[in-house]
């Protein structure tokens, strides 16, 4: 009778414990991280339409950092390009920073679009389009699509200011 009591109260202290752990883990993700549902293709074939992802929402940005922003109250993934107080253009298809060529190896359609297509993959074009700027305003950055041709971007709404971007891709958790 008396093992039996003991035997009981393990397993409250047991449930207890996981219980308490289950809470303050679920607590701490939700300050610090998001899941997420990508909503179309525009990051495609990095990311699909339905892709469940793992979202870091305190984060230190870089370039080509996939990230979740919000537009026109839409939730949106997009690569980082441009950085503050850069400056940055595209011609021929090759992006330029402070007129520097840099290379994008996660454009992997990128020569397969070029010669079905006989077009660019990203169309040329400076931080002109955007008004009269030198370079990338402060807390400002330029974010594109990696299924260029077909995303609505920074060419389409402008660039992005630091606020509206809500976290940093960390892992895709489920793909369709």
């Amino acid at each position: 009778m008396i093992k039996k009591y003991i035997t009981r109260l393990s397993y409250r202290r047991l449930f207890l414990s996981v219980l308490i752990t289950v809470i303050s883990l679920l607590c701490f993700s939700q300050l610090f991280y998001r899941v997420s549902i990508v909503s179309d293709n525009r990051m495609a074939p990095t990311l699909k339409k339905k892709d469940v992802v793992l979202v870091k929402k305190k984060m230190r940005l870089q370039r080509f950092d996939i990230v979740l922003c919000q537009i026109n109250s839409q939730l949106i993934f997009l690569r980082i390009i441009g950085l503050p107080e850069e400056f940055i253009s595209y011609s021929d298809d090759v992006l330029y920073v402070n007129g520097s060529s840099l290379e994008e190896p996660f454009l992997i359609n990128k020569s397969v679009y070029k010669h079905d297509n006989n077009q660019l993959y990203t169309d040329s074009f400076t931080l002109s389009a955007f008004g009269e700027l030198n370079s990338i305003p402060r807390d400002e950055y330029l974010l594109l699509g990696d299924n260029r041709p077909y995303s609505n971007d920074s060419r389409y709404y402008g660039l992005i200011h630091r606020d509206d971007i809500k976290g940093k891709l960390v892992t895709i958790i489920h793909t369709k």
